[in-house]
């Protein structure tokens, strides 16, 4: 086990950013897709264990394929009013989304 070395929370941290990055630019991707003219969302918020969170899916049809696919889950400090999520979803998808 020694040859393997050991990793360190700072690299592990900084492949998790990483793989964020190249999901959400290839959600960017597909969604800015001529061939994706729509798609819906499925939006969820929740405790679990004391911890609240958002939680949204996208839907969409691409290449004759009906794709669901999870686009993001992030905590939510404050209540699980709909002005709220309403809020984190359009802050999202003003980045996410160009259109």
């Amino acid at each position: 086990m020694a040859k393997l070395g050991n990793v360190t929370i700072k690299t592990v941290s900084n492949y998790a950013r990483i793989a964020c990055a190249i999901n959400l630019q290839r959600i960017t991707n597909i969604l800015n897709d001529k061939s994706v003219w729509a798609f819906s969302l499925a939006n969820d918020s929740s405790t679990h264990y004391g911890k609240s969170y958002f939680d949204n899916r996208i839907r969409f049809h691409q290449d004759g394929v009906l794709y669901n696919i999870h686009a993001l889950a992030i905590p939510m400090f404050e209540r699980h009013t709909g002005e709220l999520m309403l809020k984190l979803i359009t802050d999202f998808f003003d980045i996410v989304c160009l259109l």
